[in-house]
């Protein structure tokens, strides 16, 4: 796409030299750095000081090996992690006072980074070797993920700020870093064509990984790369493979690995589109494309309430994107909706109030300081009325634009080979006043089974665990991309959405399923009602359809379930909602206790899972739920 609309040429004309592209001010110009609000200089310089002992602890071998044993990934992650977060604090920190008080431990943070084995997490050292986990890194070969071109990019942003202040103290600094970024990243990119992110290798399925990475290699290219021959030359081939990406992307802009990874993904396509805008004075800006459009106005789109958001896929319930991504994507693509949520964002994750910042990257804090000010300004956020994503099979609806009150259904139909899928064609999600009543458990921590073969053995990941997907003797649906809705249908009117379609082939031959239609329409300041209709191809000893809720939940009377608010954490509460069945149903409750600290994060110790049983069921019939608020 981009090559298309700019040939080499032109981009090869419009690059700016290394020594000309100069997008923020270095650690000499200090009347930039005094600009920059005090509240931001207060909490960098605070944490940098709290962090001034800070201890560079190298990651143990036995450390790294505990994902391959017992696929453990959340302790060694830590310290890899901790150790990139306070070197960035570090960066901050030094430009913002200009005192070189903290030099001393950014280059003992540069050094241990840099003599660390690998750059590469345990987790995904398997992606290079066909998902067989190893140990330990292997020096033969030449590993690159998303959170090694973090490291680059870190490392190259450490080299551009503060380049002389470190050659005063030791020449081989800078050479260290310039030396182990073109050994472990740019020249491995500039040689090979077989990672399958790059999607030069018929990979027809791209993920985040090529927008993050590429992000971060054009970064790197644009500061280390001296030579311009070479320079230009990975910056051209960074720009094929981000175009391999956008081509296979939906043109309904819906990212299907949700919105947690919306972050990541498009999100990471703003950062490298800006980037190539500022490295070309400008002249290439693809920000005014449909497509490129529609990937931003995805992530309000799918906004419910505060932090929430609807959360099919590898999400969370609660997502928290860059506020500063969401409002300078905005701002490109002049759309103010988009901007508004940045801004709502900003506000109320507390940057506004103590300084701290909702970024886990440099580039986008680097984005605040000096691109984006203006996210400070008050907004509310958007909250769109409905939206039909064709592509991807998503409905959204809520009552009222602008307004959190009310009743907000989300659906979907689908196939179960989205990318970071879970088994949920035929799902949906409904919230009252903003709060979560019918939800998506979302994803727990990452485990060596994630993203293996036994993935579905993961309860949060299987049909039986989303919202009345039925099991018909109890076999659920099935990965796979041919496991899909059928005769998919959205129809708007001025008082109603309804979303229909055929979730039969989402199973396997086994569950004997002819046709399960499900019609999901709901009527704006009335309720959501669900209707299914099915036939099957014998009849089965039992059907069984869950509810999944953080609420508390009265089943005493089975023609009238009610669902009552509850607290699940840090003050937050579920929402209310009463729902009235039609079908022959044994209904019974179940909790799921909740371990996972990634789960209990959002919904507290516990969900329920209400269950609605049919014991020897008709071949073919007919099942009704009707959801509505409670009056008041």
């Amino acid at each position: 796409m981009i090559l298309e609309i700019y040939p080499e040429n032109i981009l090869k004309e419009a690059l700016l030299p290394v020594e000309k592209w100069k997008p923020y001010p270095v650690w000499e110009e200090r009347k930039r750095w005094e600009k920059i609000p005090e509240i931001y200089k207060n909490y960098y310089i605070k944490k940098a000081e709290k962090n001034s002992g800070f201890e560079w602890i190298p990651v143990r071998a036995t450390k790294f090996m505990e994902f391959a044993k017992i696929g453990n990934r959340v302790e060694c992650q830590k310290i890899i992690f901790k150790r990139r977060e306070v070197l960035s604090d570090f960066v901050i920190a030094e430009c913002l006072e200009g005192k070189g008080r903290f030099l001393n431990q950014i280059i003992d943070g540069i050094w241990a980074i840099c003599e660390e084995s690998t750059w590469c997490i345990p987790a995904h050292l398997g992606r290079i070797n066909n998902w067989r986990y190893k140990e330990l890194p292997d020096i033969d070969e030449t590993c690159i993920d998303i959170f090694g071109s973090e490291t680059a990019s870190l490392l190259s942003w450490t080299k551009y700020f503060l380049e002389n202040k470190l050659n005063e103290i030791s020449p081989f600094i800078v050479k260290r870093i310039e030396y182990e970024i073109k050994k472990r990243f740019l020249n491995p990119l500039l040689k090979r064509n077989d990672f399958w992110w790059m999607g030069f290798s018929g990979n027809k399925i791209l993920s985040n990984w090529n927008p993050w990475i590429n992000s971060n290699w054009l970064i790197s290219a644009l500061i280390i790369e001296k030579s311009n021959r070479k320079r230009l030359e990975s910056i051209l081939k960074c720009v094929r493979s981000v175009d391999n990406y956008l081509n296979q992307y939906p043109e309904d802009g819906g990212c299907d690995e949700g919105p947690f990874y919306w972050n990541v993904s498009p999100g990471k396509l703003f950062i490298f589109l800006e980037i190539l805008r500022s490295a070309t004075e400008n002249k290439i800006d693809i920000f005014e494309h449909p497509k490129i459009k529609e990937m931003g106005k995805f992530i309000y789109r799918v906004h419910i309430y505060k932090n929430y958001f609807v959360n099919f896929a590898d999400s969370p319930g609660i997502v928290r994107p860059s506020p500063i991504v969401i409002f300078g994507y905005g701002k490109r693509i002049k759309d103010t909706k988009m901007q508004e949520l940045g801004s709502y964002l900003f506000g109320i994750n507390s940057g506004k109030i103590s300084g701290k910042l909702n970024e886990n990257s440099l580039t986008s804090i680097l984005l605040l300081f000096f691109n984006f000010p203006e996210i400070q300004k008050k907004y509310s956020p958007p909250l769109i009325h409905n939206f039909w994503f064709k592509n991807i099979q998503v409905m959204i609806a809520r009552e009222k634009e602008k307004s959190w009150r009310g009743l907000f259904l989300a659906a979907k139909g689908g196939h179960n080979e989205e990318r970071h899928n879970h088994n949920d064609v035929g799902s949906f999600l409904i919230y009252n006043d903003g709060k979560p009543v019918i939800v998506d458990p979302g994803v727990g921590e990452y485990i060596a089974r994630t993203f293996s073969p036994e993935r579905y053995s993961i309860w949060t990941m299987q049909s039986s665990y989303h919202n009345l997907l039925p099991s018909v003797d109890g076999i659920g649906q099935m990965a796979g991309r041919k496991f899909k809705a059928k005769k998919v249908k959205c129809e708007k009117g001025e008082n109603s959405i309804k979303l229909v379609m055929d979730i039969s082939s989402a199973y396997p031959p086994e569950a004997n399923i002819k046709r399960w239609e499900r019609k999901i329409e709901f009527v704006y300041h009335k309720g959501i009602e669900i209707k299914d209709t099915y036939e099957l191809v014998k009849k089965p000893r039992k059907i069984l359809l869950p509810l999944i809720t953080p609420c508390r939940v009265d089943i005493k009377n089975p023609d009238k379930i009610i669902f009552k608010p509850r607290i699940m954490k840090s003050g937050r509460s579920s929402g209310s909602l009463i729902l009235k069945v039609d079908g022959k149903f044994k209904i019974r409750k179940e909790r799921i206790y909740l371990e996972d600290p990634r789960l209990k994060m959002v919904w507290g110790d516990y969900l329920t899972r209400v269950l609605f049983l049919i014991e020897n069921p008709e071949i073919s019939g007919t099942l009704m739920f009707n959801f509505y608020k409670p009056e008041k």
